[in-house]
């Protein structure tokens, strides 16, 4: 089965959204993919050859992707996509990240900023964005100061993860640090200059936070929750990191079966209710739900992704859709009242590793 072929007929019980996977595979099917369902099955095309296409994220309201790739010096990738892609994407830009494994980026919500986190280097890189979306010059470097956390090679300085924007905020979990950045976020003075660093709040040593996902509760309470990887944890708490609700990731034990012998958790979603949050173990390769009603986190279940190292996730269409890096497949989990049901592979993506829905 290539790269642009159907992983399993329509059943009529499928997500209805078209996706744009970024692909790890070779080196010539790495890159930007298009796969929309149909009556016959999935239909992908390959859009764009990239190698190591590592993250992906719209302009807010612009018909832009943004990407990153690169395992050693990144690069940023901007494409402009048609609602239905007929051919290859059109190249807007291709820029150095000044950064080492860049890992995720986002675009602030005015549409002015572009964001992304170099965990290799420790640092942020910053576009200012014109009216088209187009970066107007080369990336700003932000440098992360931080502890150098030496009794866990792994926290050997900052190694920022993820870029979330919140209104004039941006979250930046910190792996290596053990640090939730926050930072206050002002467009108007362009690139690095726009983001000043208000604070870290600090989660317990050893956590390395990985992705996090913020919410507001029915009180207007806003909620943080986080991915802890080298403790296997789930932690959640308030805005301001007063208290962390600590949990284990995962009920298995023992050796992992996926790519090293230790469960290294990653990303995870909210439900679209708020209700609940949906955690990728990589490396036991499961998905752990957690209930969100209490300040002590709850995990309800934990199932099989039959996603072999489950990179990225995305709720859409009553689903939970999960990229396997390592098996090369996208697999759908149909979800009734918040809760995962039977895996089932949707279609096949070389080096499956990040999941973007079509508009």
């Amino acid at each position: 089965m290539t790269a642009g072929s159907a992983g399993t007929s329509m059943t009529g019980a499928e997500p209805a959204g078209a996706l744009f996977v970024a692909g790890r595979g070779t080196a010539v099917t790495d890159g930007l993919h298009y796969f929309a369902p149909s009556v016959d099955g999935w239909t992908g095309t390959q859009l764009a050859t990239v190698d190591e296409l590592a993250a992906l994220c719209w302009h807010p309201t612009l018909p832009i992707i943004y990407g990153l790739s690169g395992l050693g010096r990144g690069l940023m990738h901007a494409w402009h996509v048609e609602a239905v892609p007929s051919g290859p994407a059109l190249s807007l830009a291709k820029q150095d990240c000044l950064g080492e494994i860049p890992c995720d980026l986002a675009v602030d919500p005015s549409g002015r900023l572009l964001v992304a986190a170099n965990f290799g280097s420790g640092t942020l890189t910053v576009w200012s964005l014109d009216e088209r979306g187009v970066p107007g010059s080369d990336g700003e470097i932000v440098r992360l100061e931080g502890p150098s956390l030496a009794e866990l090679p792994q926290q050997a300085g900052p190694h920022p993860h993820q870029i979330v924007f919140d209104q004039a905020l941006l979250y930046v979990p910190d792996y290596g640090a053990d640090l939730l950045r926050r930072f206050a976020v002002e467009p108007e003075l362009g690139a690095a200059a726009a983001l000043q660093e208000i604070d870290g709040l600090p989660v317990p040593a050893g956590t390395a936070p990985r992705h996090m996902v913020l919410w507001r509760t029915t009180s207007a309470a806003t909620r943080l929750a986080l991915s802890g990887e080298l403790a296997s944890s789930f932690l959640v708490g308030p805005r301001d990191g007063s208290a962390w609700g600590v949990a284990s990731s995962t009920r298995r034990t023992g050796a992992a079966r996926t790519r090293h012998p230790r469960n290294y958790p990653g990303d995870l979603k909210l439900s679209i209710d708020g209700r609940h949050v949906y955690f990728a173990n990589r490396g036991y390769d499961t998905i752990a739900v957690f209930a969100l009603e209490d300040d002590q986190p709850r995990l309800l279940t934990e199932v099989e992704a039959l996603a072999a190292w489950p990179q990225h996730l995305l709720v859409q269409d009553h689903f939970l859709l999960v990229a396997g890096w390592d098996s090369s497949t996208v697999v759908a989990l149909p979800l009734t009242n918040g809760l995962p049901g039977e895996p089932h592979v949707l279609f096949e993506c070389p080096g499956a590793a990040w999941l973007l829905p079509s508009r």
